[in-house]
């Protein structure tokens, strides 16, 4: 789905309409299931915004291991 561009006060009024402590807690589980290659490499993709090449440097690793350790943890 495309972005929408929404006011930031949108944004804070769903926030306040969504309880998200039950998605947090179940995010939370599911990334302890990981191995620690995986979660570190999911974390910096997803939560942190990263490219693959800065994911891999910060790792020591190739791009496509990168990319493969972030595939397998979805």
């Amino acid at each position: 789905m495309p972005e929408r561009d929404l006011p930031s006060e949108d944004y804070e009024r769903i926030e306040d309409l969504v309880d998200f402590a039950p998605l947090k807690e179940a995010l939370t589980e599911a990334l302890e299931t990981l191995s620690e290659d995986q979660r570190d490499a999911t974390r910096l993709r997803v939560i942190d915004g990263l490219g693959y090449s800065e994911v891999a440097d910060r790792l020591g690793c190739s791009e496509d291991n990168a990319r493969q350790r972030v595939s397998r943890s979805l």
